[in-house]
C-alpha cells in the first residue's frame, strides 16, 4: 500500500500522529474517570471529522494507482483501517461500499449536517448519539443523503424542467459509477430519477460504537502520520499509533 508522498503531507501527519496519540492517552487516563466525567464520545467525534477531511483531501491529491487499497469493497475480514462492512446498514449510492466511499459518506455525515424542527419525510445528512441503558452515548448513526436538504428533496432531482434533472442523473453516474441503471422518468407532474420502477435516492447509513469508532480514528491516524517517519520509504505503514 503506497501512501501520496508530497512535502506538504509533513503538516497533515504531524496533525494526525499527535491527534491519534491524544485519543490513545485519553483512553488510558481516563479509565478512572466517573462517568459525568467521559468525554470519549465528543473527543472521538472531534478527532475523528479532522482525519476524515484530511483523508478525504488525500484522495483528491493521489493518483489512482496509489488509490488502489481504497478503491476495493469493504469485508469485515480482513478489516483494514478498522472499517468493517457491518457496520453498513444500507448504502443505495453503490452495490459494494468501497474503502474511500464509507470514508467520503462518514466525512459528509459530520462536516455538512442538514437538519429540520419539522417532521422529516426523508433521512437528511447528519449524526445523532445513541445511548446505553447507564445513559452515556454508545453508538452514533451517521447518515449521507445529498438529495434532500431539510427533510425534502432538491429541487434539482424533482423538477418540471427534464433538463435539470438530467443533468443531475449525468453528475451523480459519474461520481457514483457503481450505482445501477438509473432514468429519468415523470411522476405527478415532475420528472425525478428512478432505479427500476421506484423513485431513486441516494442515501448511506451507518451504525457504529464509540469502540469501534476510536479504533477507526486511531487507524487513520496511524495511517496518515507515516510521513512523520525519518527515512520511510512511502510504501511500508510501521505502527505509530496505538
Amino acid at each position: 500500500m503506497e501512501y501520496f508522498r508530497d512535502p506538504k503531507n509533513q503538516i497533515r501527519a504531524d496533525f494526525a500522529l499527535h491527534a491519534g496519540k491524544l485519543l490513545d492517552r485519553y483512553d488510558k487516563i481516563s479509565r478512572s474517570f466517573s462517568a459525568e466525567e467521559q468525554y470519549e464520545a465528543t473527543l472521538c467525534i472531534c478527532v475523528l471529522q479532522s482525519l476524515l477531511t484530511n483523508c478525504c483531501e488525500l484522495f483528491q491529491e493521489m493518483k489512482n494507482a496509489n488509490r488502489e487499497i481504497w478503491k476495493k469493497p469493504i469485508h469485515d475480514v480482513p478489516s483494514r483501517f478498522g472499517l468493517k462492512r457491518s457496520f453498513v446498514e444500507t448504502d443505495t449510492f453503490s452495490e459494494h461500499t468501497t474503502y474511500d466511499e464509507f470514508i467520503t459518506h462518514l466525512r459528509n455525515a459530520l462536516s455538512h449536517p442538514t437538519y429540520s424542527k419539522k417532521p422529516q419525510d426523508h433521512f437528511s445528512t447528519g449524526y445523532i448519539s445513541l445511548q446505553n441503558q447507564t445513559g452515556l452515548i454508545a453508538k452514533f448513526i451517521f447518515i449521507d443523503s445529498p438529495w434532500v436538504s431539510r427533510g425534502k428533496i432538491r429541487n434539482n432531482v424533482s423538477n418540471k424542467n427534464k433538463d435539470t434533472v438530467d443533468t443531475r442523473l449525468k453528475e451523480f453516474k459519474r461520481d457514483n459509477p457503481g450505482c445501477g441503471e438509473l432514468e429519468v422518468k415523470s411522476l405527478d407532474g415532475k420528472y425525478k430519477i428512478f432505479k427500476g420502477t421506484e423513485p431513486f435516492t441516494p442515501i448511506f447509513k451507518a451504525i457504529i460504537s464509540i469502540d469501534d469508532l476510536k479504533k477507526l480514528a486511531k487507524e487513520l491516524a496511524n495511517y496518515l502520520a507515516q510521513p512523520t517517519e525519518e527515512g520511510w520509504d512511502g510504501k511500508s505503514i510501521n505502527r505509530l499509533v496505538g
